[in-house]
């Protein structure tokens, strides 16, 4: 965060746009992990579904 928009912040004028940039840096590698899980949870369901027929 302070990488990004350490600037902004401490020359005391975020607005909107910063706050929503800074809400991205934080969800987006959140969102990959837990995609990135959930995929690898799922594989293993998927070929034992094709090994049953």
């Amino acid at each position: 965060m302070t990488v990004n928009q350490g600037g902004v912040l401490l020359g005391g004028h975020p607005g909107w746009a910063t706050w929503a940039r800074i809400a991205v840096n934080y969800a987006t590698p959140f969102l990959v992990v837990s995609l990135g899980y959930l995929g690898g949870c799922r594989a293993p369901a998927a070929q034992d579904a094709q090994q049953g027929d």
